[in-house]
């Protein structure tokens, strides 16, 4: 009986070991992240580049992995970097559920940094696939019955997404910054 006890003392302790780890890389975490976005209005992307790379390894496994791994791309695509913003937005690709607005905005930045390394069929590969998308369902009915979605990337930028019969728009800090016209 007393070794039941003694094992069961030990599992504990080592589960009570372990959960201040969870726990508290949790924190760490979104404060870095809120610091990333925080720099990132202010115009300070370096900066932000430097926290989300740092949080990258940090947390390696983290939860908000796609998240950072989007702000990377994004900060590359923003400093004209489209060979590295390409590579980032890919990986991000792999990370990313099927039906999210990061992952339609990782699609179109990578559809963009084709079209600048002029890789034109694959470019047209891409946009063709986007298109087939987006005419055959609903994005938005597919994950929240909406026409219209905004979301905010971790270098503090809101991107909204319009879903039109005919064309999806998205806009850049309120600005348009592409449009996807369907068949």
């Amino acid at each position: 009986m007393g070794r039941i006890h003694f094992t069961v003392f030990i599992l504990l302790t080592f589960s009570l070991l372990s959960l201040p780890k969870v726990l508290f890389a949790e924190q760490p975490l979104k404060a870095g992240l809120k610091q990333a976005e925080l720099y990132g209005r202010e115009g300070k992307f370096d900066f932000a580049f430097m926290e989300l790379r740092d949080l990258l390894r940090r947390y390696p496994e983290g939860p908000h992995v796609p998240q950072v791994e989007f702000g990377l791309a994004e900060y590359f695509f923003l400093q004209s970097n489209f060979a590295e913003a390409r590579k980032a937005f890919s990986n991000c690709l792999s990370k990313i559920g099927e039906e999210s607005t990061p992952r339609v905005l990782s699609q179109i930045y990578l559809l963009l940094c084709l079209e600048k390394a002029d890789q034109v069929p694959a470019a047209k590969a891409l946009l063709g696939q986007l298109k087939q998308k987006f005419s055959s369902q609903s994005f938005f009915i597919a994950f929240d019955d909406k026409r219209t979605h905004t979301w905010q990337s971790p270098l503090g930028i809101v991107y909204t997404l319009h879903e039109f019969v005919d064309r999806l728009e998205i806009y850049q800090n309120e600005k348009l910054f592409y449009t996807l016209n369907l068949p």
